[in-house]
């Protein structure tokens, strides 16, 4: 006997619909299915329209229809890696950023690093080295070479304000014969200041944590060096001129 199909099977009921089918091959043109008791029914390719080819068959027995038609899983979208051209981008806006020579001034800028903070109020506890010698060397004349002598160059009795922002610095010298304060700004280089015999130059720069000072008259003469470091909590002060160096020890009475 010929196989069934959809127009001669019977109405309204169909043989065997009620039974599971399962998917056991395919012919050309149509959709074999066979049913639990044993024979095959052929769907031609009206079936076919119904079910789009791109939604595949699959085996339901849960289901209370003949077969179920269910979509393949959506696969999960995953974000695009990078392309080598655009990490090579990516690299060269980096070394390019690197090479500014923005950033390059900022960081050999003076204020770029850390600098030691002297601010607050210093109080001389003590000498070192030969303060005769230094003095002979500054040309001091011998009154007051003698005057110094007998306060101990100051220990005990001079002290120092200094103010800091920055490379701004306001230094006040308090308990000499001649009181005076001086101002100036760090890393620029010969500037006017006070001093204790009146106006003279100075020129300020960082020696690492160390403030160097370059001293001189108006005229470039008496030229001299005068380093300030902190050490230990204290204040070390030390000043060179022709080759002889001596210094005095401050400690700190107070922050500004």
């Amino acid at each position: 006997h010929p196989p069934p199909t959809l127009s001669t099977l019977p109405h309204p009921t169909p043989p065997n619909m009620g039974a599971a089918c399962t998917h056991v091959g395919s012919a050309e043109g149509q959709l074999v299915l066979e049913c639990d008791d044993g024979e095959e029914s052929p769907i031609k390719s009206t079936l076919t329209r119904l079910v789009p080819s791109a939604l595949p068959v699959v085996n339901s027995p849960h289901a209370d229809d003949d077969f179920s038609v269910k979509p393949r899983p959506k696969q999960r979208s995953r974000p695009p890696s990078a392309s080598p051209k655009t990490m090579h981008l990516e690299d060269s806006f980096q070394q390019l950023q690197a090479a500014s020579p923005l950033r390059a001034l900022r960081a050999q800028r003076p204020g770029a690093q850390l600098r030691p903070d002297f601010s607050g109020t210093w109080l001389c506890d003590s000498i070192f080295g030969d303060m005769e010698a230094l003095m002979i060397a500054l040309e001091v004349s011998w009154t007051r070479r003698t005057a110094a002598s007998l306060i101990n160059y100051g220990a005990g009795f001079v002290s120092r304000r200094i103010q800091q922002l920055g490379d701004d610095m306001e230094m006040e010298i308090i308990g000499t014969p001649n009181d005076f304060i001086q101002q100036f700004r760090v890393g620029c280089g010969q500037q006017k200041a006070q001093g204790p015999n009146g106006e003279c130059l100075v020129n300020p720069s960082w020696d690492g944590s160390c403030l160097r000072i370059e001293t001189s008259e108006l005229d470039g003469t008496l030229p001299a060096v005068t380093r300030h470091d902190l050490q230990g909590g204290g204040l070390m002060i030390s000043m060179t001129a022709k080759g002889e160096t001596a210094g005095w020890k401050f400690i700190r009475q107070s922050s500004c």
